[in-house]
């Protein structure tokens, strides 16, 4: 009897495990987390973790802009925080914001990676405009074809599927596929010029 109990038990911590995260600041002292290369290490003295900033700021920081040491060019509007507040300091917790990648916002907020990692610089006030206002210069575009002709062994290999289909006098056309995204060059146009 006592081992059903056991087992429930621990079905019942996996269960509250999985649904509830630990606080950041029991990860952090955990000493698999504490285990760091040299160099993480000298950065971890030089560099702040994002709570060891947003702290210091009033409103937690919300409204500003923190770029990461790994992504230069890309940085984060704090949309809202949720501080650990059993942290000695309260320099631990999630916070979320919406990213801007290369110029392009994102739009929507998501939660920040690696913001218990000290890799985080906050953006000065007189410098936002410049980051802001940035827009990437246009990439040159080629224009894709919106149909092809179909390869002559695949009209075959249709003749041959379907004899009872009429045959017109033109050529046989397949419509070709795109990927369409703010970082693909490629674009086709419609018979009246239109672009797709």
């Amino acid at each position: 009897m006592a081992s059903k109990s056991v087992t429930v038990e621990r079905k019942l911590m996996d269960y509250i495990t999985k649904k509830y995260r630990k606080p950041p600041h029991e990860i952090i002292a955990s000493p698999q987390f504490n285990w760091v290369p040299e160099k993480v290490e000298q950065r971890r003295k030089t560099e702040k973790r994002l709570f060891q900033i947003l702290n210091q700021l009033p409103h937690w920081g919300i409204g500003r802009l923190f770029v990461s040491i790994s992504q230069p060019l890309n940085f984060w509007k704090v949309t809202r925080v949720s501080v650990d507040h059993e942290s000695s300091e309260m320099d631990c917790g999630y916070a979320w914001g919406i990213l801007t990648e290369d110029g392009y916002s994102v739009g929507y907020e998501k939660e920040m990676p690696f913001v218990n990692e000290s890799c985080w610089r906050l953006i000065p006030k007189h410098e936002e405009s410049r980051f802001l206002n940035y827009r990437p210069k246009s990439k040159t575009t080629h224009e894709v074809p919106l149909y092809i002709p179909v390869p002559p062994l695949l009209a075959v290999m249709d003749k041959e599927a379907h004899p009872e289909m009429e045959t017109d006098d033109k050529e046989p056309m397949v419509r070709l596929l795109i990927e369409r995204n703010k970082k693909k060059s490629g674009r086709q146009r419609h018979p009246d010029g239109t672009l797709v």
